[in-house]
């Protein structure tokens, strides 16, 4: 009964030692030998694990001694135990995203008919940047089905200036049949921090607008 127990001792630890050497690419001493690791000395045991419970049984004549062999089978129960325990943590979950602006939209428009409430379709918007005095155009966007136009700049090209956008209100109030005091409306602004993420939300109706920046 008792040579089982030592056979069954020596499966735990073969299996214990594969799986350390395995899942942690750490070299581990092994029996009454010692394998080389070169990123640590074989002896800290600082290192958690199995080198704890290997080091009760490390001499041939102790592992073979009853008491031993328990205080060996105690070790490695323990570890293999707490090992899956700490498997099985959750990992903490990752940061929040910082409110820095979106690389990929540094720019962005809204337009919105306060008179009817809606989002304003269809409205062609016009984007330049002020380079030596002049207006350089950039992109030209329609407005989709919520009003809504984005991407407006490439980041790279996102740089400190002025920058103005075009909205082409006629043809809107045109399509409606109506007539509107602004046929178009340009919004100059100024970007100081182009990190960040500028939109620029326009409240319409026949007769005035309203600017600012959004978010």
């Amino acid at each position: 009964m008792f040579l089982f127990k030592q056979l069954f001792c020596i499966l735990i630890l073969s299996f214990s030692l594969h799986h350390q050497l395995v899942s942690s690419n750490t070299i581990v001493p092994f029996w009454g030998g010692i394998i080389h690791s070169p990123s640590r000395s074989v002896f800290d045991f600082n290192l958690p694990g199995i080198e704890r419970a290997v080091s009760h049984c490390l001499n041939f004549r102790q592992f073979f001694n009853k008491g031993a062999f328990w205080k060996c089978f105690r070790s490695l129960m323990w570890e293999m135990s707490t090992r899956r325990e700490r498997s099985t943590t959750a990992a903490p979950p990752p940061p929040p995203p910082t409110m820095a602006g979106n690389s990929d939209n540094p720019l962005s428009a809204h337009v919105l008919d306060t008179t009817i409430g809606r989002p304003v379709p269809g409205i062609l918007i016009t984007l330049s940047k002020e380079e030596n005095g002049k207006w350089r155009k950039i992109t030209e966007q329609v407005t989709n089905k919520d009003g809504r136009v984005a991407r407006l700049i490439s980041q790279a090209e996102f740089t400190p200036s002025s920058y103005k956008l075009n909205f082409n209100t006629k043809s809107y109030f045109e399509s409606l049949g109506q007539k509107t005091f602004y046929p178009y409306i340009d919004v100059v602004f100024q970007v100081e921090k182009p990190e960040e993420h500028y939109h620029v939300p326009i409240l319409l109706n026949a007769y005035g607008y309203s600017t600012y920046r959004g978010s």
